[in-house]
């Protein structure tokens, strides 16, 4: 395996492309060279240098990368898809809660190995690739298939999937590294910079711009918008 021998072989520096259109990528520590795709495999290459790769055959256009285009992956964190999960809280204090759902509401509670049958399925979800972007996630009810967590007027709820595009948005979370410092931060693909965040029990979605309502105040945003992907309550 290659060892980058400094965080220099690791900089680019954006140009306007070489080609129209486009950006190009010139190494900080190699000026004059740039990343280029030659014959399916990615180089550093310097247009009429010595390698194949160099040749000036279509240099300009193969050294010119759109890099203004939407993210084909747009979670940071890689969870296991198809399996049953619980997520936990992990505010200091409240660590012992999970999110669960009751009256198609989603809320937080204490949940242990004391717990009934019921709040244990109530608090597992399988994880599912996002109906809105497979590169996010969508939570499905174990114990209600087919219906799954959703935000509606900013309250998260379990709903029966209708098939729009409206409800796939609003039942799709890309997956950060958690915001407290620990854990996964789950953000709304429909309303970015918005996060799964419980307060006082229940759970909603929240971008912690205190607009007038307490569930989307800035304080403990990062720890309450911070989940620990668990085991499953109801395997």
């Amino acid at each position: 395996m290659a060892v980058v021998s400094s965080a220099a072989d690791a900089t680019w520096c954006a140009r306007t492309g070489l080609a129209a259109g486009g950006t190009s990528f010139e190494a900080l520590n190699h000026p004059g060279r740039y990343l280029r795709h030659y014959a399916d495999n990615v180089y550093l290459a310097r247009s009429g240098g010595p390698d194949a790769w160099d040749t000036a055959m279509s240099f300009a256009a193969d050294a010119t990368w759109a890099a203004d285009q939407p993210a084909l992956w747009r979670s940071f964190v890689l969870l296991a898809t198809d399996r049953r999960q619980s997520l936990r809280v992990t505010t200091w204090g409240h660590t012992d809660r999970y999110l669960r759902h009751a009256d198609s509401l989603a809320f937080t509670e204490v949940v242990g190995s004391g717990s009934s049958s019921l709040l244990k399925q109530d608090a597992t979800y399988t994880l599912r690739r996002g109906l809105a972007d497979s590169s996010c996630y969508s939570f499905e009810s174990v114990n209600y298939p087919g219906q799954f967590l959703r935000h509606a007027d900013s309250r998260v709820r379990n709903a029966p999937e209708d098939g729009s595009a409206l409800f796939r948005q609003d039942a799709t979370f890309c997956a950060r590294p958690g915001l407290g410092g620990t854990g996964v931060t789950f953000e709304s693909i429909s309303i970015p910079g918005a996060y799964l965040r419980h307060y006082a029990s229940q759970v909603f979605i929240a971008s912690g711009n205190g607009a007038g309502d307490q569930y989307d105040r800035p304080q403990n945003l990062s720890a309450d918008s911070s989940w620990a992907v668990a085991a499953p309550w109801a395997p």
